[in-house]
């Protein structure tokens, strides 16, 4: 027996129901033994059924909400209003490359490069300024020098009086795309670079025959300038006995998509450039690109 006046707490039991079902029940006990006159113990006791079936229900979409984060391809993280790591998913752990107790409670101060997070700290104020969902392209570098690039969705998140209380990010993984740009444009500049200094001249053409692209080199071999040549009908220049046969070729290139040489006369816009009449003899390598 508990001393006198001493309240028992806590106490859960389950309480029949006239329905055949058990109803739990939460109560305490004050024992009243040493009040004067008194012989009894207060039982104070009160249904935590449907409570329990909310808790219960809470904790299962808990669980389910946890499943659905953590096994998700993309990197998931949540952040306090200062910026401190209060939830992540496994694939964000496995970027970041450090354990999840080294991860929570920190920034990306503590745990990335001065410049990458400074970026993504400004981001993510950015965002929760702006109250606004956000794409934004991210990194994260290694010690090793390689650096994995990230498509991210941010968001603010609210509280009960819709006020801004910290930020989510939903990061996928870009990296291979990423390095087929870079690949792509460095290629791009090689091709510029070998073709601005060629002693021939390439024309970029359409499907319709309007002149898209050409090197330098066409001032020196037909004396036009490149704003000159552009923007019209590739057969505009050609001689009229070579024309039907270059747009029949023409043609045939764009269906089967090949490649092809063809000898031309193309007109010159001054007829003293290197000895030539009022026409040259082009000899064209036609290809087309997919």
């Amino acid at each position: 027996m508990q001393k006198p006046g001493q309240i028992y707490t806590n106490i859960r039991i389950r309480f029949r129901h006239p329905t055949e079902s058990w109803i739990l029940m939460e109560g305490s006990i004050v024992n009243l033994l040493h009040l004067k006159g008194v012989e009894a113990l207060v039982i104070n006791s009160r249904s935590i059924h449907e409570v329990k079936k909310l808790q219960d229900s809470l904790k299962e979409h808990q669980y389910k909400l946890e499943g659905i984060i953590d096994n998700s391809p993309a990197g998931i993280y949540m952040k306090d209003r200062q910026g401190h790591y209060m939830i992540l998913n496994d694939a964000w752990q496995e970027i970041l490359n450090l354990p999840k107790e080294d991860i929570l409670g920190k920034t990306d101060f503590e745990i990335l490069p001065p410049k990458q997070a400074s970026i993504i700290t400004h981001n993510d104020e950015k965002v929760m300024k702006s109250g606004q969902i956000m794409k934004l392209q991210e990194s994260v570098s290694y010690p090793d020098g390689s650096e994995r690039y990230f498509l991210t969705n941010k968001f603010s998140l609210l509280n009960a009086e819709n006020e801004v209380m910290g930020i989510c990010g939903v990061s996928n993984e870009v990296t291979e795309l990423k390095n087929t740009q870079f690949a792509l444009e460095k290629s791009e500049s090689w091709f510029k670079a070998i073709v601005q200094n060629s002693l021939d001249f390439v024309t970029v053409v359409d499907n319709d025959g309007i002149k898209k692209y050409v090197t330098p080199s066409v001032k020196k071999i037909l004396g036009f300038s490149p704003a000159e040549y552009l923007d019209i009908n590739f057969f505009d220049n050609i001689h009229p006995d070579h024309e039907l046969n270059l747009i029949s070729s023409f043609k045939e290139l764009i269906n089967k998509k090949s490649k092809r040489r063809i000898k031309i006369y193309s007109k010159i816009k001054n007829s003293k450039i290197n000895g030539f009449g009022s026409n040259i003899f082009l000899v064209i390598n036609f290809k087309t690109s997919i």
